[in-house]
């Protein structure tokens, strides 16, 4: 019996390396959060910086005050932008990653079932197109129409695989704002068109998603600028443990009998793994 089939040994996150063994997810991430922390803490200094020229326009003489009240305006001015980076940075590595990590689980995953499905749940995915069923960037209706979209793909080859059954239960809101946010970033940059920004905002209305997810600057009133807020980058870092705890989960009790492989060897602890899992 291989260790597929025994109880596990280790954290199920320790297991994810079966289905993403050419992916160094915990480097990745040491990485990321590095970088995001840096991000967040570069806006709470120019923030205080801001806050402090307020606090000393009403002391400062008359021709002090006009300098200073100049020098706040042309921060704060810088700071919308200086934080739009951030968001797009932020957005332009979580994104990526969770996609990275699905798709290449996926790909592994199919290379123990190939095109069989005995193993499988009954899904109406496995009965379309064979060269496209196990990629993630699309689902498929029951009739046979398919459509491009990866949140909506991870989630219904999730289902079809039985993966779904050990991921996070809200994963499927969060995929959702977090792939139509780097859509709009990426695809728009900092400051979207004015149609496109309304439509993102109906968007957050009608998919209920947390109002602490997203902010706006506003100009004359009107939305501006989209930024991803600190809630929704916790949101994603959390889920993203969740999702590979889940894999590594899923690659223990679903997968089939490794055709090629008796025994899967956990790879050596290290200092990049110990502080990625941390």
């Amino acid at each position: 019996m291989t260790i597929f089939h025994t109880p596990l040994a280790m954290p199920a996150r320790e297991y994810a390396a079966i289905l993403l063994p050419f992916v160094d997810y915990d480097a990745q991430l040491q990485a990321i959060r590095s970088l995001l922390e840096r991000h967040q803490k570069n806006e709470k200094r120019q923030a205080e910086e801001i806050r402090q020229i307020e606090l000393e326009i009403p002391h400062l003489s008359e021709e002090q005050s006009r300098w200073a009240s100049g020098d706040w305006s042309d921060r704060m001015h810088a700071s919308v932008f200086a934080d739009a980076a951030h968001s797009m940075s932020a957005i332009g590595m979580l994104a990526p990653f969770i996609e990275t990590i699905f798709c290449e689980a996926f790909s592994v995953a199919h290379s123990y079932h190939g095109n069989e499905t005995d193993h499988l749940p009954d899904h109406h995915r496995w009965t379309m197109d064979v060269a496209s069923r196990w990629d993630c960037r699309y689902s498929w209706t029951e009739n046979g129409k398919r459509s491009q979209g990866i949140a909506a793909g991870i989630m219904q080859l999730s289902c079809a695989t039985g993966l779904a059954e050990f991921l996070p239960a809200d994963l499927e809101k969060t995929l959702g704002a977090l792939f139509a946010y780097r859509n709009k970033m990426l695809h728009l940059g900092f400051e979207w068109p004015v149609p496109e920004r309304a439509k993102f905002s109906t968007l957050i209305a009608n998919a209920n998603w947390p109002t602490t997810w997203f902010y706006w600057t506003t100009k004359g009133s009107e939305p501006w600028i989209c930024y991803m807020t600190d809630d929704l980058i916790s949101t994603c870092l959390t889920q993203i443990d969740g999702v590979l705890r889940a894999i590594g989960e899923f690659a223990v009790r679903k997968l089939p009998e490794p055709k090629s492989v008796e025994t899967w060897t956990p790879p050596p602890e290290s200092s990049t793994s110990s502080a990625g899992n941390s």
